[in-house]
């Protein structure tokens, strides 16, 4: 159940791009975003608002330390573009009141996806196989 005393506000922003190789090396496709969100395990994780994301980019997609989480993914979708946009709640923790410090002062922060899946020798990630870590 969601407390609205403890968000401390709502930003939209890019996540990643569909069908481009990203800072990782991996391809993401279309149709990954596709399989992901049409998927009974994201719609439950969404509903149940299991995507927690985390300061910083941690090397470990499976990642689940606390102490640097600040926001909750509420939704996501993919633009006409190909744009993948997430929807998040920033959450009153330590680092989420540092967060909304830096945005009341004007930073923009960058936004990435976590997930892990079968990586093919061109650096296209299988879309069944992928598992969306938030």
């Amino acid at each position: 159940m969601k407390n609205d005393n403890v968000v401390l506000g709502q930003f939209i922003g890019k996540c990643c791009d569909g069908d481009a190789v990203n800072n990782n090396g991996m391809y993401l496709s279309r149709e990954l975003f596709d399989v992901l969100m049409s998927s009974e395990d994201y719609k439950r994780a969404i509903e149940n608002r299991y995507y927690i994301g985390f300061l910083g980019h941690p090397e470990d997609p499976n990642c689940m330390d606390f102490r640097n989480a600040c926001v909750v993914m509420t939704e996501m979708h993919m633009n006409g573009d190909g744009e993948i946009i997430g929807t998040f709640d920033l959450i009153d923790t330590p680092v989420g009141r540092v967060v909304k410090a830096f945005i009341d002062a004007g930073v923009h922060f960058g936004i990435s996806i976590r997930g892990a899946g079968d990586v093919a020798p061109d650096g296209t990630v299988d879309p069944d196989t992928f598992m969306f870590r938030g």
